[in-house]
């Protein structure tokens, strides 16, 4: 065992060899991963690395160049046969995520005091990012540090834990080899909602909004009628409602939400809609939201409606939305959605290369530590784009390396 504060286990699965994602051919995860490897170690020269990486038949070769690894990182590609797993875990990719992640921790537990499970499509980009994580955890206490679903995903558990995209785990706290990974779909979250019956005032409702939307849609693009069809469509299509326990709710039962911190979702909080929505009066409504720079009109229309908060004094048209805002549209919230979880491009120190970063990678989900950008996660909508090959990724990534180089 080695539980110098200058070492960290690392365990991610490399994915096949080459993927097919709404028709578009994407890279193989080992070519992501190799990059964002080589993010981490370059950002932490002090530190030392036993990477355990999880390979499954089926994925084809292992396509890694292991003269891209630096020399602090030390790693081990551990292969895994599709016999050894059920057919469920086998077809579906997030079962088989999980699956090799639950393996690969069996077969090479943890020899450190810190463990980071990875996604190979998620870049560290602030250096010595580790390091001030290992800091949090041990000033809060806390079990755990990650990044959770972005704040564009309004679901349960999306905002109060971290996932395992980017998940630091204090060992000495939580033995990760008795954590189930695999996604659970045997205990619905929402099965209470779809056992109600819906009435039939909600089902007139529902004909209204979709004859609305028709209509809108036939009208000239912009002004009114578009920002109306905005919100309806909204309405449909955001439902807040999760499909299954999702790969962090083994953890999650184990250690409670309270033991847990999530690094906050960069959220471009931009919102152009004149439909007269009162943000004096939601924000009076929402004591929480006076002392941040969250755009009011924002938080409505991607938050408020789905945590059915009060909206204060507003025009007919929000007034008519706001009874409607209940089961089985919108589920009512426990409790909201945390606004330490977000946070706004304007609340954020952004230098130069941070800017052409964002600029570049927009569409990607971006996390902030202490006021600054800590890293993205590329996500399945964004791989194969141009603007997001791997190319574009590793030229910022060497600018970002090369930049506030410690002496």
């Amino acid at each position: 065992m080695d539980f110098s504060p200058d070492t960290i286990s690392v365990y991610s699965v490399i994915g096949p060899a080459q993927g097919v994602i709404s028709g578009r051919i994407v890279p193989g995860g080992g070519q992501y991963l190799q990059l964002s490897l080589q993010s981490i170690a370059n950002l932490h020269p002090r530190k030392k690395f036993y990477v355990y990486l999880a390979h499954l038949d089926l994925h084809g070769e292992v396509n890694l160049s292991w003269s891209n690894f630096a020399q602090n990182m030390q790693v081990e590609v551990v292969q895994f046969r599709s016999e050894e797993f059920d057919q469920s875990s086998i077809l579906n990719p997030v079962f088989q995520h999980g699956q090799l992640l639950n393996s690969i921790l069996r077969s090479r537990p943890p020899k450190t005091s810190l463990t980071l499970i990875l996604d190979p499509d998620v870049f560290v980009i602030k250096r010595n990012l580790l390091d001030d994580l290992e800091r949090a955890i041990a000033k809060s206490g806390s079990v755990a540090v990650g990044i959770s679903y972005p704040a564009r995903y309004p679901k349960e558990y999306s905002w109060t834990f971290p996932q395992v995209y980017f998940l630091l785990v204090n060992n000495k706290k939580f033995d990760l080899t008795s954590c189930d990974f695999r996604v659970d779909i045997s205990k619905r979250l929402d099965s209470h909602l779809y056992n109600r019956h819906i009435t039939q005032t909600q089902k007139v409702f529902v004909r209204i909004l979709r004859s609305c939307i028709k209509l809108m849609s036939k009208a000239p693009k912009g002004g009114f009628w578009d920002n109306h069809l905005q919100v309806l469509d909204y309405l449909l299509s955001h439902r807040a409602i999760v499909e299954v326990r999702d790969t962090g709710w083994s953890i999650w039962e184990n250690v409670g939400r309270e033991s847990v911190e999530v690094l906050p979702n960069l959220v471009f909080d931009e919102c152009k809609t004149r439909l007269g929505f009162r943000s004096d009066n939601y924000v009076a409504a929402n004591s929480d939201l006076f002392s941040r720079k969250i755009n009011p009109n924002w938080h409505y229309f991607h938050h408020g409606i789905v945590e059915n908060r009060e909206i204060g004094n507003q025009l007919f048209f929000f007034q008519w939305i706001s009874p409607h805002r209940t089961e089985p549209f919108f589920p009512k919230a426990t409790r909201k959605w945390p606004l330490s979880s977000i946070v706004s491009i304007k609340e954020v120190e952004l230098d130069v290369l941070d800017l052409e970063l964002i600029d570049q990678f927009r569409q990607t989900d971006f996390y902030v530590f202490e006021g600054n950008l800590a890293l993205f996660h590329l996500g399945s909508q964004n791989k194969g784009l141009k603007e997001n090959s791997l190319l574009s990724i590793e030229t910022s990534l060497r600018r970002i390396w090369k930049s506030d180089i410690p002496t």
